[in-house]
């Protein structure tokens, strides 16, 4: 999950790049990854195709309503935060534009 979690930490810098270090099935742009991908990121690290787009339809379910506790949490831990705000915004832009992609 880490080149998630940069990506997502660092998407709303303008002055950094908003790719993934590393590859996932040959591409590192996040927009392009599609299911391909991670079939052949799958056979890369020898694991059924199947387990991993399982895993992550299951992640994709739980991570969205996950954000909404977790920056509800911290503005009442911590008050308001502008950065938090933005990338809570582009989780759920990223939420509503792979709900239409084909698996």
């Amino acid at each position: 999950m880490a080149p998630f979690y940069d990506l997502m930490s660092t998407r709303e810098y303008p002055d950094l790049m908003d790719k993934f270090a590393m590859r996932i099935g040959g591409e590192n742009r996040p927009e392009w990854i599609q299911s391909c991908h991670w079939e052949r990121f799958s056979a890369e690290v020898n694991i059924k195709p199947r387990l991993v787009l399982q895993s992550l339809k299951e992640m994709g379910r739980n991570i969205f309503p996950r954000a909404d506790d977790l920056v509800g949490d911290f503005y009442d831990n911590f008050g308001k935060a502008a950065i938090v705000g933005k990338i809570h915004e582009d989780i759920k832009k990223w939420a509503s534009r792979r709900k239409g992609e084909k698996s």
